[in-house]
């Protein structure tokens, strides 16, 4: 619950705790601290120096390895996490497009398998990166889905605590898939253009 509701620091001291459980107990609960202990490292890289900041990744690249594994051998248990962990890895080394692909796969795999939490969570998470990214409509379209797994999920707090932070004044009826579609490719072609232009950039800066 830490990292839901972005106490990092004190979700980072509960990931270290936990890794000197015994091993029945680390075994129940390995796969969950994984994805959790990975989605705070990544939460916590922000805020850190460059050493720190190569010492996380490092982590959760070891985390996602194993992760990959378990995805391999059941992908509807496993899948959305995985993709969820690689979607903010991708914010993190600032690939945008490849964050929004991601974060579409984590949402619709979470979906699939009736992973309430975790659907809430990823949709919390794209609303955050919309948000950076001034697209602010947009990060409410997804808020509005987080506040409404976050409530299915018997979370009435978080659900509030999102309601408040992106002035949602009214809990709408959940977003319905095909909303905004129209709008979201518009943004992606946006996004690929300027990254193509930063790239040409940098090769004729390069020839210089």
């Amino acid at each position: 619950m830490s990292y839901i509701f972005a106490n990092y620091e004190k979700a980072f001291e509960y990931s270290e705790l936990a890794k000197q459980q015994p091993v029945p107990f680390a075994m129940i609960i390995s796969a969950e601290h994984n994805f959790y202990s990975s989605l705070t490292l990544l939460a916590i890289c922000e805020n850190v120096n460059k050493k720190e900041k190569k010492k996380y990744l490092e982590l959760v690249s070891k985390n996602q390895k194993i992760m990959f594994e378990w995805k391999e051998s059941c992908p509807e248990n496993f899948q959305c996490k995985y993709y969820l962990v690689e979607a903010e890895r991708a914010r993190i080394n600032g690939d945008d497009i490849m964050s929004m692909k991601l974060y579409g796969e984590a949402i619709r795999e979470a979906s699939k398998n009736d992973f309430v939490q975790i659907e809430a969570i990823a949709n919390e998470l794209t609303a955050k990166f919309y948000t950076n990214k001034g697209l602010e409509k947009i990060a409410e379209v997804y808020a509005k889905e987080s506040m409404y797994n976050y409530s299915r999920f018997g979370l009435e707090n978080k659900s509030k605590f999102l309601e408040e932070k992106y002035n949602i004044l009214t809990k709408q009826e959940p977003f319905i898939k095909s909303q905004g579609t129209q709008e979201l490719s518009i943004v992606f072609k946006a996004m690929q253009t300027r990254s193509e232009e930063r790239r040409v950039g940098k090769e004729c800066r390069s020839r210089w």
